[in-house]
Formats: C-alpha cells, structure tokens, sequence
C-alpha cells in the first residue's frame, strides 16, 4: 500500500492518494533541467559506466545477476536514471538512445521508458518515436519532438502522483491537437469516461497500455484554463471597508489589535464586473449538472475541486480526473482524494479505513458545497476564524 500525502498551501490543497500497489517506477524526485548548453566530453560514455558500477557495487548489487531479480533490475534503473539526470542538469546534451545503449539490454529498454514517462520535454529532449525494440538497433535520425503511441508532444501541461499530462498532436488523425495523459493508472479512468457523454465532462478519445503497464490515454484539447486559475480574473478580495479605525493607527496599539483582529479582518469578495458574477454562476450550474447526469450513470467523481473544473476556450466549465472515481459496474473501491473537499464519510472510508462506510452521491454534493463556498466566499469553509 503506498500512500501520497503531498504537503499543503494555499493553491494546491493537500492530496491524499492511495493505490492498490507501489509503482515499479517509483523514482526519485524530477529535478528541474535546464536548457542544454553543452556537448559531452568524448570519454563520458566510460565515465558512465565506470559510475554505474561503482554505484551498483556499493548497493550490492550484481549487474551480472540482475536478470534473474526484478528488484535488483528496477534499483539498476534507478541507478541509471539518477545519472541521466545529473549530466542533463549539468547541462550536457545527451543522446538518450546512446546513453541508453551503455547499458545491458533490459535495463536500458526500462530506462528509456522511464524517461520517456519522466522526462519528456519537447523544448530540449530528442527522443525518437516509442519504438523499444529499436533501441538496440542502428542509430537514426532523431525528430526535434517526442513521438508517442503516434503522438508528437508539443508542450508539458501538468504531472501529478501517477501520470504526466501533455499537449501534442495525433499524427494519423490530420494532426489534431489533443491532450494525452501518460503513466502507470491502468484502465480505471478510461473504463468510467468511456460510459459518460454530456456537454460539461471531458471526454475520452482512446486509450493504449503497454505490456509494462503504461498507458496513454488521448482526450481533445479544449483549453489550458481551470476553475482555480480563471477565479482570480473574475473576483478578488477587498479588506479595506471592514477595517476598524483602531487598526488604521500607525503603529496600531498590538493588545487592541489582537483583539479585534479575529473579529473584524474579514476580506469581502468583490467580482470585477456584474458579468463575472454571472460566470462564476454559470460555471456552477454546468458542474452541478455534469454531477447530475453523472450520478445518474452511477458515476461518483469524489475528488471535486476548482483544479479539476476546466474551463474551455469557450467559456464552458467541464468535470475532468476521474482518475479517483468510483464506477458502480467496478469492483474497486474509492482510493483518494483531496482532504480539503472530502466529505466526513469519504475521510472515514478512505483514510480512517472504516470499510462499513458506504458512499454514495452526498459525498460529491458536499464537495460541490465546498467548492461553491470558495467560489463566492474566496476561501475555505473550515479554514477560518470561528466560535470553537
């Protein structure tokens, strides 16, 4: 059981995950790459593996036996994608079918796709078409832009605990622009999308998963916008005209302000214009309805937060990450969600483990309350001064 409790701020709640089973490809954390300034020296492929094995020695690991331990394989990975790491971000530019090749054939088939999941940048990385078969064949000409599954990646969108989301194109299709999201979370999202067509959910185009459990799951590309950032544009915060005067002194008496602070300093939410009010109702009618028809597929969506509303270019907001929801026609019981937004039930079945507790449609209503009140309250109903 592997757990994921990413830490807490203002924009990004806390997000409380679990999953059935640790990931093969759990890696150390990304570090940030910066742009390639450099070729490597000539002698950095012996340099490499010199390192890999001293590396591998002094985890005691036997690269001539690793073949028979799926373990020691993925540690040898790790290993190797921990120095793929450390040259791109000291700024050398590394083929990374080359840097692959120096390394027995299962374990540089491994890396490439643990790159390809990790580190993909279109701006900088040259990797070739997902062809893993190839990789220990003659070299070729690389495209200046990832190619996956006959998708070329333009542009990184988000990543979370277990998938990387991108913009790219869908080459055999007239090269439609499309948003594909890639990692190891199985079927579970497509199988629910899949029974779900209505104007305000995102849908789903199709889905692949390769014989290491890596899928890529292609959706439309309607925007980059979400609930949580298209907000700030429509209201803001004003503290100005709930100020007591005492608090406008300069310096103000501290023992007074103490005391009146927790009373008075609360912000009054100010929407720019009379339209934006609008919007921001309307955006609440579409995701309640979107719940609606939803609930009636006997789809619970279970983690409902501003970040999973999109709001397309054409002003529509649309439901998105099903990722976490439970699927009456699945057998799977809900695994997470975001804690800010759950529901006391949902927190006692999916934290507190209490299996006697049975979920239904309420949960999602109570997250949409949540998320209503930060709409039009600018902050979070249980995150503010109060009697207890």
């Amino acid at each position: 059981m592997e757990t994921d409790l990413a830490a807490s701020s203002i924009d990004s709640p806390p997000h409380y995950q679990v999953s059935s089973e640790p990931s093969e490809f759990a890696m150390v954390r990304t570090k940030t790459i910066p742009k390639v300034i450099s070729p490597p020296p000539p002698d950095w492929a012996a340099g490499v593996i010199r390192d890999f094995r001293t590396r591998a020695s002094q985890a005691s690991i036997s690269i001539e036996s690793s073949s028979s331990s799926q373990q020691s394989v993925m540690q040898l990975v790790n290993i190797a994608y921990q120095q793929y790491q450390e040259l791109m971000a000291g700024g050398l530019l590394i083929d990374l079918q080359e840097f692959c090749r120096l390394f027995p054939e299962q374990i540089g088939s491994m890396l490439f796709r643990q790159i390809m999941l990790f580190f993909v940048d279109a701006e900088s990385d040259p990797l070739c078409d997902n062809h893993l078969s190839d990789l220990h064949s003659e070299s070729k000409t690389l495209s200046a832009s990832p190619r996956v599954n006959g998708f070329t990646i333009k542009e990184e969108l988000g990543r979370g605990s277990f998938a990387t989301v991108y913009k790219a194109t869908e080459d055999e299709i007239g090269q439609r622009t499309v948003v594909i999201k890639i990692g190891k979370f199985g079927s579970r999202e497509a199988d629910t999308l899949g029974r779900l067509c209505h104007d305000n959910i995102v849908p789903i185009y199709s889905l692949t998963t390769n014989s290491d459990g890596i899928s890529v799951m292609c959706m439309p590309y309607l925007g980059r916008e979400t609930l949580s950032n298209k907000l700030p544009e429509l209201r803001h915060l004003s503290y100005s005209n709930l100020l007591p005067d005492i608090l406008k002194q300069s310096p103000p008496d501290s023992t007074t302000t103490a005391k009146h602070s927790r009373r008075f300093i609360i912000p009054e939410v100010v929407w720019v214009s009379h339209d934006a009010l609008l919007r921001g109702l309307k955006y609440a009618t579409e995701i309640a309805a979107a719940l609606v028809y939803a609930h009636a597929e006997r789809v619970l969506h279970l983690d409902l937060k501003p970040s999973n509303v999109m709001v397309t270019d054409k002003d529509q907001a649309l439901l998105l990450d099903f990722n976490l929801a439970h699927n009456a026609l699945r057998t799977a019981q809900p695994s997470g969600g975001t804690i800010t937004y759950m529901s006391p039930e949902q927190i006692n079945k999916v934290i507190l483990k209490k299996d006697s507790v049975v979920l239904d449609h309420r949960s999602d209503i109570y997250s949409l309350g949540v998320l209503l009140f930060e709409m039009f309250y600018a902050k979070l109903p249980f995150n503010t001064f109060g009697p207890n």
